[in-house]
Protein backbone atom coordinates (compact mmCIF):
# COMPACT_ATOMS: atom_id res chain seq x y z
CA UNK A 1 0.00 0.00 0.00
CA UNK A 2 1.07 3.38 -0.80
CA UNK A 3 2.18 4.68 2.82
CA UNK A 4 0.39 7.77 5.12
CA UNK A 5 1.77 11.13 3.52
CA UNK A 6 0.93 14.18 1.64
CA UNK A 7 1.18 12.16 -1.72
CA UNK A 8 -1.49 9.88 -0.59
CA UNK A 9 -3.79 12.37 1.46
CA UNK A 10 -3.58 14.29 -2.48
CA UNK A 11 -4.73 11.34 -4.17
CA UNK A 12 -7.30 10.02 -2.18
CA UNK A 13 -8.54 14.06 -2.17
CA UNK A 14 -8.40 13.66 -6.22
CA UNK A 15 -10.51 10.43 -5.79
CA UNK A 16 -13.09 12.05 -3.46
CA UNK A 17 -13.61 15.43 -5.28
CA UNK A 18 -14.17 13.32 -8.43
CA UNK A 19 -16.44 10.23 -6.84
CA UNK A 20 -13.86 7.93 -7.59
CA UNK A 21 -14.14 4.49 -5.09
CA UNK A 22 -11.61 2.04 -5.15
CA UNK A 23 -9.90 -0.66 -2.28
CA UNK A 24 -6.38 0.79 -2.17
CA UNK A 25 -3.49 2.89 -3.94
CA UNK A 26 -0.46 0.17 -3.96
CA UNK A 27 2.99 1.46 -5.29
CA UNK A 28 4.21 -1.90 -7.82
CA UNK A 29 7.77 -2.23 -7.13
CA UNK A 30 9.33 -2.88 -10.27
CA UNK A 31 13.26 -2.52 -8.82
CA UNK A 32 12.67 1.22 -10.31
CA UNK A 33 12.87 -0.08 -13.66
CA UNK A 34 9.62 0.93 -15.00
CA UNK A 35 7.44 4.29 -14.83
CA UNK A 36 3.82 3.48 -14.84
CA UNK A 37 0.48 3.24 -13.73
CA UNK A 38 -2.66 1.16 -14.18
CA UNK A 39 -6.21 0.65 -12.76
CA UNK A 40 -7.34 -2.68 -12.25
CA UNK A 41 -11.08 -4.64 -11.45
CA UNK A 42 -14.54 -2.87 -12.34
CA UNK A 43 -16.10 -3.40 -9.33
CA UNK A 44 -15.11 -0.22 -6.52
CA UNK A 45 -14.58 -3.29 -4.01
CA UNK A 46 -12.11 -4.82 -5.88
CA UNK A 47 -10.35 -1.91 -7.72
CA UNK A 48 -6.74 -1.10 -7.11
CA UNK A 49 -4.64 2.25 -8.67
CA UNK A 50 -1.19 0.84 -9.07
CA UNK A 51 1.98 3.51 -9.19
CA UNK A 52 5.26 1.90 -10.38
CA UNK A 53 8.02 2.81 -7.85
CA UNK A 54 9.79 4.22 -10.44
CA UNK A 55 7.05 6.71 -10.90
CA UNK A 56 6.80 8.06 -7.88
CA UNK A 57 9.97 8.81 -7.21
CA UNK A 58 10.70 10.62 -10.79
CA UNK A 59 7.11 12.62 -11.30
CA UNK A 60 6.65 15.91 -8.84
CA UNK A 61 3.25 15.44 -6.88
CA UNK A 62 0.97 17.01 -9.20
CA UNK A 63 1.88 14.92 -12.21
CA UNK A 64 1.44 12.21 -10.12
CA UNK A 65 -1.82 13.99 -9.48
CA UNK A 66 -2.33 13.82 -13.07
CA UNK A 67 -1.41 10.12 -14.18
CA UNK A 68 -3.49 9.05 -11.15
CA UNK A 69 -6.47 10.83 -13.14
CA UNK A 70 -5.86 9.25 -16.23
CA UNK A 71 -6.10 6.13 -14.67
CA UNK A 72 -9.57 7.35 -12.89
CA UNK A 73 -10.65 8.06 -16.98
CA UNK A 74 -10.40 4.22 -17.90
CA UNK A 75 -12.87 3.67 -14.94
CA UNK A 76 -15.24 7.10 -15.23
CA UNK A 77 -15.57 6.47 -19.09
CA UNK A 78 -16.17 2.70 -17.77
CA UNK A 79 -13.78 1.72 -20.48
CA UNK A 80 -13.32 -1.82 -18.97
CA UNK A 81 -16.90 -2.80 -19.86
CA UNK A 82 -16.67 -1.45 -23.40
CA UNK A 83 -13.75 -3.42 -23.82
CA UNK A 84 -15.55 -6.70 -22.50
CA UNK A 85 -18.57 -5.44 -24.81
CA UNK A 86 -16.35 -5.60 -27.82
CA UNK A 87 -14.77 -8.62 -27.31
CA UNK A 88 -18.23 -10.58 -27.53
CA UNK A 89 -19.65 -8.26 -29.86
CA UNK A 90 -16.99 -9.54 -31.71
CA UNK A 91 -17.06 -12.80 -31.21
CA UNK A 92 -20.47 -12.82 -32.42
CA UNK A 93 -19.73 -11.08 -35.17
CA UNK A 94 -16.46 -13.28 -36.63
CA UNK A 95 -19.08 -16.23 -36.12
CA UNK A 96 -21.68 -14.48 -38.37
CA UNK A 97 -19.19 -14.15 -40.46
CA UNK A 98 -17.82 -17.79 -41.05
CA UNK A 99 -20.10 -19.01 -43.35
CA UNK A 100 -18.98 -16.44 -45.78
CA UNK A 101 -15.15 -16.71 -45.08
CA UNK A 102 -16.07 -20.78 -45.55
CA UNK A 103 -17.63 -19.57 -49.34
CA UNK A 104 -14.59 -17.38 -49.89
CA UNK A 105 -12.84 -20.81 -49.15
CA UNK A 106 -14.10 -22.45 -51.31
CA UNK A 107 -13.79 -20.62 -53.89
CA UNK A 108 -9.83 -19.95 -53.82
CA UNK A 109 -9.39 -23.90 -53.89
CA UNK A 110 -11.52 -23.96 -56.83
CA UNK A 111 -8.72 -22.38 -58.61
CA UNK A 112 -6.94 -24.79 -60.83
CA UNK A 113 -3.77 -24.94 -58.85
CA UNK A 114 -5.99 -26.67 -55.89
CA UNK A 115 -7.28 -29.30 -58.36
CA UNK A 116 -7.18 -32.30 -56.49
CA UNK A 117 -6.11 -30.75 -52.77
CA UNK A 118 -9.54 -30.23 -51.96
CA UNK A 119 -10.06 -33.29 -50.04
CA UNK A 120 -6.16 -33.08 -48.53
CA UNK A 121 -4.72 -30.94 -46.00
CA UNK A 122 -4.22 -27.62 -47.89
CA UNK A 123 -7.83 -27.36 -48.06
CA UNK A 124 -7.75 -27.10 -44.09
CA UNK A 125 -4.72 -24.88 -44.32
CA UNK A 126 -6.11 -22.37 -46.51
CA UNK A 127 -9.17 -22.41 -44.45
CA UNK A 128 -7.02 -21.96 -41.05
CA UNK A 129 -5.11 -19.34 -42.39
CA UNK A 130 -8.22 -17.26 -43.75
CA UNK A 131 -9.99 -17.24 -40.55
CA UNK A 132 -6.54 -16.19 -38.82
CA UNK A 133 -5.90 -13.73 -41.68
CA UNK A 134 -9.52 -12.41 -40.91
CA UNK A 135 -9.52 -12.16 -37.02
CA UNK A 136 -6.06 -10.58 -37.13
CA UNK A 137 -6.98 -7.83 -39.85
CA UNK A 138 -10.07 -7.14 -37.45
CA UNK A 139 -8.43 -6.96 -34.08
CA UNK A 140 -5.42 -4.77 -35.54
CA UNK A 141 -7.38 -2.01 -37.52
CA UNK A 142 -10.90 -2.09 -34.66
CA UNK A 143 -9.27 -3.10 -31.18
CA UNK A 144 -6.15 -0.54 -32.46
CA UNK A 145 -8.28 2.51 -32.92
CA UNK A 146 -10.68 1.87 -30.28
CA UNK A 147 -7.99 1.86 -27.80
CA UNK A 148 -5.91 5.26 -28.97
CA UNK A 149 -9.70 6.85 -28.75
CA UNK A 150 -9.94 5.60 -25.23
CA UNK A 151 -6.37 6.64 -25.02
CA UNK A 152 -6.91 9.91 -25.62
CA UNK A 153 -10.10 10.42 -23.53
CA UNK A 154 -8.08 9.37 -20.87
CA UNK A 155 -5.69 11.92 -21.37
CA UNK A 156 -8.33 14.37 -21.60
CA UNK A 157 -9.16 13.21 -17.80
CA UNK A 158 -5.86 13.41 -16.19
CA UNK A 159 -5.50 17.13 -17.58
CA UNK A 160 -9.21 17.95 -16.28
CA UNK A 161 -8.85 16.19 -12.37
CA UNK A 162 -5.91 18.87 -12.01
CA UNK A 163 -7.15 21.70 -13.52
CA UNK A 164 -8.71 24.57 -11.33
CA UNK A 165 -11.63 25.10 -13.42
CA UNK A 166 -10.20 28.92 -14.79
CA UNK A 167 -9.89 28.78 -18.96
CA UNK A 168 -7.75 32.15 -18.10
CA UNK A 169 -5.48 30.24 -15.71
CA UNK A 170 -2.59 30.95 -15.16
CA UNK A 171 -2.55 32.08 -11.93
CA UNK A 172 -3.22 28.17 -11.06
CA UNK A 173 -4.73 27.30 -7.95
CA UNK A 174 -3.93 23.26 -7.03
CA UNK A 175 -7.34 21.68 -6.51
CA UNK A 176 -5.74 19.27 -4.20
CA UNK A 177 -2.71 20.87 -2.67
CA UNK A 178 -2.76 20.38 1.26
CA UNK A 179 -0.65 24.11 1.74
CA UNK A 180 -3.51 25.70 0.22
CA UNK A 181 -7.16 25.97 -0.19
CA UNK A 182 -8.89 22.85 -0.97
CA UNK A 183 -11.55 22.99 -3.41
CA UNK A 184 -14.65 21.70 -1.74
CA UNK A 185 -15.87 18.52 -2.90
CA UNK A 186 -17.57 18.06 -5.90
CA UNK A 187 -18.98 15.47 -7.72
CA UNK A 188 -17.87 15.30 -11.33
CA UNK A 189 -15.17 17.52 -13.06
CA UNK A 190 -15.68 20.51 -15.72
CA UNK A 191 -13.25 20.97 -18.53
CA UNK A 192 -9.14 21.01 -18.36
CA UNK A 193 -7.45 24.44 -18.35
CA UNK A 194 -3.93 25.50 -19.74
CA UNK A 195 -2.20 24.44 -16.81
CA UNK A 196 -3.87 21.38 -15.89
CA UNK A 197 -3.11 20.68 -19.99
CA UNK A 198 0.58 21.62 -19.08
CA UNK A 199 0.49 19.28 -16.00
CA UNK A 200 -0.26 16.16 -17.49
CA UNK A 201 1.60 16.54 -20.94
CA UNK A 202 5.11 17.59 -18.67
CA UNK A 203 3.82 13.92 -17.22
CA UNK A 204 3.50 12.11 -20.29
CA UNK A 205 6.89 13.39 -21.52
CA UNK A 206 8.71 12.50 -18.40
CA UNK A 207 7.33 8.97 -18.34
CA UNK A 208 8.04 8.50 -22.00
CA UNK A 209 11.55 9.74 -21.45
CA UNK A 210 12.22 7.86 -18.03
CA UNK A 211 11.03 4.68 -19.74
CA UNK A 212 13.29 5.36 -22.82
CA UNK A 213 10.48 5.78 -25.21
CA UNK A 214 10.88 7.22 -28.82
CA UNK A 215 8.55 10.41 -29.04
CA UNK A 216 7.04 9.92 -32.29
CA UNK A 217 7.21 6.11 -32.39
CA UNK A 218 3.96 4.85 -33.32
CA UNK A 219 1.86 2.66 -30.77
CA UNK A 220 -0.73 0.08 -32.08
CA UNK A 221 -2.63 0.57 -28.67
CA UNK A 222 -1.96 4.23 -27.23
CA UNK A 223 -1.42 6.12 -30.31
CA UNK A 224 2.56 7.93 -29.96
CA UNK A 225 3.90 10.33 -27.45
CA UNK A 226 4.01 13.18 -29.17
CA UNK A 227 0.64 13.33 -31.14
CA UNK A 228 -1.34 12.98 -27.64
CA UNK A 229 0.49 15.63 -26.41
CA UNK A 230 -0.15 17.98 -29.72
CA UNK A 231 -3.67 16.80 -29.52
CA UNK A 232 -4.07 17.82 -25.37
CA UNK A 233 -1.87 21.32 -26.64
CA UNK A 234 -4.76 22.19 -29.35
CA UNK A 235 -7.20 22.05 -26.65
CA UNK A 236 -6.11 25.23 -25.00
CA UNK A 237 -7.47 27.19 -28.50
Amino acid sequence: PLPEGPLRRRLEHLAERVGFRFRDILVWDTERGVVNACVTGVLPGFRYVLLTDALIESLEPKEISAVFGHEIGHVAHRHLPFFAFFFLGSLGLLTLAASGASDLEQWIVGFPAFTGWIDTTWSGLVETGLALASVGLFFWLAFGHLSRRFERQADVFGCTVVSCGHSECPPHDDPDDELGPLVPIIRGVSSPCPAGIRIFATALSRVARQNGMEFRARSWRHGSIANRIAFLESLRD
